[in-house]
């Protein structure tokens, strides 16, 4: 009995995910996570095929609500986490650059970044989450998400060595990456 839910709804409770969260990833998972809460209820024989398809579709709500307060509290985690950053960098101030300019071309640099590249390098460089779990944060596949770092590390370069050369030569090492989102992140 299962294997025909499962056959008949699948694709419909699938398309009602993604069309909620608009990721293909999630609405695979969720709609996987959906046929499994389902899988477990005892009482699936007895129900009738229209309890059955608003069950389906109340689980998948449910496991998108919750999926979505994932990521709100992975966001705020980020922000705190971006915070800890900051106070740690201050309580150590042999870890910073102490130089005020050094910031500002820095942060200029980055400012000529797009929105999302620049989200992309400070999420995973300077708070050192997976291409996965930025993927879910932001909504995007961990292809994109890769890609977009990528990009946003060789336009970062060029922008630092065709208008701060010396910064691009301090910087020059991709380790060091990290340590330049740092120090701007702390001087904002």
């Amino acid at each position: 009995m299962f294997n025909e839910i499962y056959k008949k709804y699948n694709r419909k409770i699938y398309n009602f995910i993604y069309y909620k969260t608009g990721n293909e990833i999630i609405s695979e998972e969720l709609m996987q996570e959906t046929f499994i809460t389902l899988y477990e209820m005892r009482n699936i024989e007895e129900m009738s095929e229209k309890e059955i398809k608003k069950v389906l579709y109340t689980i998948a709500k449910n496991k998108i609500m919750n999926n979505n307060s994932s990521i709100k509290k992975r966001k705020e985690k980020l922000e705190n986490n971006i915070s800890e950053l900051t106070d740690d960098i201050i309580i150590n101030p042999e870890s910073i650059i102490n130089e005020r300019e050094t910031s500002n071309e820095i942060k200029d640099a980055l400012n000529e970044l797009t929105e999302m590249q620049r989200k992309v390098l400070v999420i995973i460089k300077s708070n050192g989450l997976s291409y996965k779990e930025t993927a879910k944060l932001l909504n995007k596949s961990e292809n994109e998400i890769k890609q977009l770092l990528h990009r946003a590390k060789n336009s970062f370069k060029r922008i630092l060595e065709n208008k701060y050369p010396e910064i691009a030569a301090r910087y020059k090492h991709a380790s060091k990456l990290k340590s330049i989102i740092i120090l701007v992140l702390t001087a904002s």
